[in-house]
């Protein structure tokens, strides 16, 4: 048998072998059964709900205080203006427009922000800034994802100070104090602060 025949017969050996494990692995794959299961993909899905979620119109214009870390860095007093998908982001004297897309999913609001008008220098593609959003009325709260390269963070109105309640800090009332020696009733105690 010469080297040619040889070859040959590999070919066709190689050949046949690969068109018999290809469809094997087609026939597998056209039952759509999950192994560890007895429902198939589709039914999985379904059973499960949707959680691909809904489009979030974040539109509106908000001031407060922007702070970007990562791609771009940007801090201070700002206004976000986002009209449907469209945004525009005005820092001190930077004013930056991009996309943004919104999507609720189970009551939690992931936003993307497209910054086309700025690259980041570590991967030279666009800045993407990935954030979770609550909207209340008029305000709009932004803050970054875990594990986002680029931090996004907008507050509307009272950033500082922390949570005080419904019923704000209260002052305590000190009663007054008898003095026993001349009948004063002047308050000697100092408040608490």
């Amino acid at each position: 048998m010469s080297n040619n025949s040889k070859l040959r017969f590999l070919v066709v050996l190689l050949v046949a072998a690969f068109a018999s494990a290809s469809l094997a692995l087609a026939d597998v794959g056209a039952l759509g059964q999950n192994s560890n299961s007895s429902t198939t993909a589709e039914e999985s899905a379904q059973s499960t709900g949707d959680v691909s979620g809904e489009q979030t119109d974040l539109s509106g214009t908000y001031t407060g205080h922007v702070m970007m870390t990562g791609g771009h860095d940007m801090s201070g007093q700002g206004t976000l203006t986002i009209t449907g998908n469209t945004f525009s982001l005005t820092v001190d004297t930077m004013t930056h427009n991009g996309r943004v897309y919104a999507v609720t999913t189970r009551g939690y609001t992931g936003a993307a922000f497209y910054f086309p008008d700025l690259t980041d220098p570590a991967t030279n593609t666009p800045v993407v800034a990935n954030v979770r959003a609550r909207k209340s009325g008029d305000r709009l709260t932004l803050s970054p994802v875990p594990g986002s390269r680029t931090r996004l963070t907008f507050g509307t109105g009272g950033m500082g100070g922390g949570r005080r309640g419904r019923r704000g800090r209260r002052m305590s009332v000190i009663a007054p104090v008898m003095n026993d020696n001349t009948g004063d009733n002047t308050n000697t105690a100092t408040p608490p602060r």
